[in-house]
């Protein structure tokens, strides 16, 4: 008797990406656990002058940045800790990344020619840039699978030179029907903007981004101030970041542009 396999509502690119999602909460939460722990093990010591390599009983010399006396551990691993959530969020981007070039992938392959219409970028019908392979390029690829992957790489590099998170999401779905909400994408891009202030502007807040998000991060930020690099910050911006990804890959699966992914024998969901 067959069994009925079952629909999971969502495609490779979806689940590849909660994957890679999954990994960055868990080295983010592993290090937030890790660091808490550390500074309430030297809250415990009575010489604050004592080096904190004495107090841990690690080796000095492969631990040498950490030659400084307990009293300022706090302060030492505080700044540890607002790393930590930065490196998460800017993951947390380069995994939403990641999922719209493998959407544009899956793209090619159910739907070539509404990628290929993406390398237009005038009226006119011209491109920018040589989005054409010669001869040479072909027999060099010597697979179709490899030139599918050189097309992607070209047009999503050229998608992404825009520099701009909005315009990226808005060029992957052009000509899809895809139809993201104004409350969604503004909740998610007010999270996922904050790694070009890591970036660019060291975490500092401008005008241009309290103006069109600071009150969705706080009601009571201006520009000037920091990033505020709390666990609550990281937690929205992987829920936010999660939540448009899996109303854009609904919406794609309905319309037929991408494939639902099937199940495999001896797959572990």
């Amino acid at each position: 008797m067959n069994k009925k396999k079952p629909k999971f509502n969502e495609s490779l690119s979806l689940q590849r990406f909660r994957k890679a999602i999954e990994n960055i909460e868990t080295n983010v939460q592993l290090n937030e656990a890790a660091y808490s722990q550390i500074i309430l093990i030297l809250n415990k010591s009575t010489d604050k002058e004592l080096d904190i390599r004495d107090y841990l009983k690690i080796d000095k010399a492969n631990f040498s940045r950490l030659n400084h006396p307990v009293k300022q551990s706090k302060a030492i691993f505080n700044n540890i800790k607002k790393k930590n959530i930065e490196f998460g969020i800017i993951q947390s981007y380069n995994a939403f990344s990641s999922y719209l070039k493998n959407v544009l992938s899956e793209m090619l392959a159910h739907k070539p020619h509404l990628v290929i219409s993406k390398a237009v970028v005038t009226k006119n019908g011209e491109a920018k840039e040589n989005f054409t392979f010669t001869f040479a390029d072909i027999i060099k690829a010597g697979d179709y699978n490899v030139i599918q992957q050189n097309i992607v790489d070209r047009i999503f590099r050229r998608l992404e030179d825009e520099q701009s998170t909005i315009t990226l999401l808005e060029k992957i779905i052009d000509g899809t029907k895809v139809n993201i909400s104004n409350q969604l994408k503004n909740e998610s891009l007010a999270y996922l903007e904050l790694r070009h202030l890591f970036i660019h502007s060291s975490g500092i807040l401008d005008s241009k981004y309290i103006n069109k998000y600071g009150k969705i991060l706080s009601p009571t930020l201006k520009p000037g101030q920091r990033i505020p690099q709390t666990y609550y910050t990281f937690q929205n911006c992987i829920q936010k970041t999660l939540s448009i990804c899996k109303e854009i890959d609904s919406q794609l699966i309905k319309e037929d542009i991408i494939p639902e992914r099937k199940f495999k024998e001896n797959e572990l969901v």
